[in-house]
């Protein structure tokens, strides 16, 4: 996880494009561009969605479950 103390948005989707390479083209860079990964952390976190961090730093929920992540999405689609 990246410290928000120093966070540069800026390079947010040079960040996660070097740490995401499948796909990155067509989903990373609306996303990034509006959301940095302490942004996106927090709101799974906020959704109940408990998240651990590889050394590598990619992130995952603590259970190792997408099932956690795809009903946090579809919670906030239904109330949106």
């Amino acid at each position: 996880m990246h410290d928000p103390r120093t966070w540069d948005p800026s390079r947010a989707s040079e960040l996660l494009r070097s740490r995401y390479p499948r796909g990155s083209r067509g989903l990373l860079g609306p996303l990034a561009d509006r959301f940095s990964p302490v942004d996106t952390a927090a709101w799974f976190e906020d959704a109940g969605v408990p998240l651990r961090c590889e050394p590598d730093g990619r992130v995952f929920p603590t259970e190792n479950d997408s099932s956690a992540v795809i009903d946090a999405l579809l919670w906030s689609a239904r109330e949106a």
